[in-house]
């Protein structure tokens, strides 16, 4: 293999390594900002009564209805499965047209593109997997685990 086209290829890994990083640093970062805000207004409360009529309030309901029940949760994460499967496998598919069509010479972007294929196959189907029990589970039909 020619040694631009290896360079190519790892500087492609690297930059892709570094936009996830990126990713989940800011997701983990907003995460941990939000508790931080949620445990210091809980902490200006002296007594279990001034607590709750805080929650039974309007700003109260609003603070924490914005937190997702797990059936929620559920269906989010697998939306996220399914858009990251159909992205990998568009990737993949653009990676073997640019191979067929011999932009880069010959077979320079099959393997990128098979790999690229495979994987957002498998995560496309564990993701359609993951729906399919989130549908028939029993402990999180709406009402059973107190969802509004």
């Amino acid at each position: 293999m020619e040694r631009s086209i290896l360079i190519l290829l790892l500087g492609q890994f690297a930059f892709l390594l570094g936009v996830f990083w990126i990713l989940a640093h800011y997701l983990t970062q907003r995460k941990r900002l939000r508790l931080e805000e949620r445990s210091r207004i809980l902490d200006r409360f002296t007594s279990a009564a001034d607590l709750q009529a805080f929650l039974e309030s309007g700003p109260g309901s609003r603070l924490f209805s914005a937190m997702l029940s797990p059936r929620r949760q559920g269906k989010q994460l697998v939306a996220q499965s399914l858009g990251a499967g159909i992205t990998l496998v568009c990737i993949g598919l653009g990676f073997l047209t640019l191979s067929w069509i011999g932009v880069l010479g010959d077979k320079v972007l099959l393997i990128p593109g098979v790999l690229a294929l495979a994987t957002g196959s498998g995560v496309f189907l564990s993701g359609w997997i993951a729906q399919r029990l989130l549908k028939g589970s029993p402990s999180l039909e709406p009402g059973a685990s107190g969802e509004r």
